[in-house]
């Protein structure tokens, strides 16, 4: 009996490897420019010629959009209701469709779905049940995740978990989003603020999707190998970013509560840029250190698409520009879909050589969340760039750089300002005893 026990104990400790073996996406309607959201909402005075020019300047500057997709009908101000099979479950269904492809995977090879949405078709029944029904599944186990910009995180790290342990084998993960919906277009409406106009020009709609698969002892793997995750919450004691204040048991629907605008996106942009440089430094460490990799091992840093000053301010978060992946000011913040946008326009581009190192991270305002990921790629689905030659390794010099400055940045957004100074001091002597190594071993490389 106890060598059964025995047995049994050693297979169940023994995780099944876990590759991402199909990606996809779903976008609504054309690409709707700047100047055509501004002209079918109600968002400034159409009279004041130069109101317009102001407010597309702001626009291009401050957010750095140019266009976006939506589900709301055109003029958009009027509609309430996504465009009959664009809702939520129409484009996840389709983004895990155009993923099964990829993977080349029949429908019903797929054990589990998993739905990440902070905008689902219904309270209940659950979105991703419905997802089921459109994509004529008989039987599989579902589940939602309702969050935001992290939820898609979530759903991928709760989907290995159940293929490492073998519980499923086939899993679908969808991030979708028609937050459109849930904006106020109408500033002559009560309750509408700036916020409000902020929300119009920078939410967009979409679904994106991963396959994953589980790969028991023996079967050789193959796909995106997943090297890290995690997930953390650090929001105690402080106040949501973002919020939809109405639908959920505290505050139910009623007129008077629709006629104040509480079904709507809220959003405290100045609490945002308060604490999202801290959730994405917190994220990026936690990745690094998860891996045993510095900045310079990475060839991609690819963040929620929150806005398009992120990669403006890379050099902020000592990530060098050129390796952050943007795609915001073409879909502009689509919360859940966000990464899985990002993982296939990548795959579709084939930017990233075979056994390049991706570093995925989002940030989440709604009650200070964050997560990351980090992949080492595999050309899925652009089988030309598997032709890609690989980065060169960063020289020893840039390495050191790069690692100082994060580190300082990482204690900054942890430590006083006094023992912030005296690490820099410690810092940059290493960093000049680093390259003055540097510089001797070449000088004797080159006499030798």
């Amino acid at each position: 009996a106890f060598f059964f026990f025995f047995v049994f104990c050693f297979s169940m400790s023994k995780l099944n490897e876990v590759r991402i073996i199909g990606v996809g996406k779903a976008l609504p309607g054309p690409p709707r420019t700047n100047e055509e959201t501004l002209d079918h909402c109600n968002i400034i005075d159409k009279d004041d010629p130069l109101a317009r020019e102001k407010a597309l300047r702001w626009v291009k500057e401050k957010v750095g959009i140019d266009t976006r997709h939506t589900c709301r009908e055109f003029p958009i101000v009027s509609t309430f209701a996504p465009r009959k099979g664009e809702c939520n479950s129409d484009l996840g269904a389709l983004a895990i469709t155009e993923a099964l492809k990829v993977a080349e995977m029949e429908k019903d090879e797929l054990d589990l779905i998993i739905v990440a949405t902070c905008t689902p078709d219904y309270p209940i029944p659950s979105t991703a049940s419905i997802v089921q029904e459109k994509l004529g599944i008989a039987e599989i186990a579902v589940i939602d995740i309702r969050s935001a910009c992290c939820g898609s995180m979530q759903a991928m790290i709760t989907a290995i978990q159940y293929a490492k342990t073998g519980y499923y084998k086939n899993i679908a993960v969808v991030g979708a989003e028609v937050g459109s919906v849930f904006g106020n277009l109408d500033k002559d409406s009560e309750g509408y603020s700036r916020q409000d106009f902020v929300n119009a020009l920078m939410i967009g709609d979409g679904a994106g999707a991963v396959i994953f698969r589980s790969f028991k002892d023996g079967e050789d793997p193959f796909g995106i190998e997943i090297l890290h995750y995690g997930m953390n919450a650090i929001g105690l004691g402080e106040e949501p970013g973002m919020y939809l204040p109405l639908g959920g048991s505290m505050l139910p629907a009623t007129h008077e509560r629709l006629t104040q605008g509480l079904q709507y996106f809220k959003h405290d942009f100045r609490k945002v840029l308060e604490h999202g440089p801290v959730l994405y430094v917190r994220a990026m460490n936690d990745a690094l250190a998860g891996a045993g990799l510095s900045i310079g091992d990475i060839d991609l840093f690819v963040p929620h698409q929150a806005n398009a000053r992120i990669a403006a301010g890379a050099a902020k978060f000592q990530v060098p520009p050129e390796r952050i992946f943007q795609n915001f000011q073409k879909v502009g913040n689509t919360a859940n879909a966000s990464l899985m946008l990002c993982m296939d326009d990548i795959a579709t581009q084939g930017i990233v050589p075979d056994g390049g190192i991706i570093l995925l991270a989002a940030a989440e305002s709604t009650k200070w969340l964050y997560a990351s990921m980090v992949l080492r790629w595999q050309n899925i689905k652009n089988k030309d760039a598997r032709a890609l030659a690989k980065r060169k390794r960063d020289p020893l010099w840039k390495r050191a750089f790069w690692t100082v400055g994060w580190f300082l940045l990482s204690a900054g957004v942890q430590f006083n300002k006094s023992t912030v100074t005296a690490m820099g001091f410690a810092s940059a002597a290493t960093l000049v005893g680093v390259l003055a190594y540097n510089r001797y071993t070449k000088a004797a490389f080159s006499l030798s």
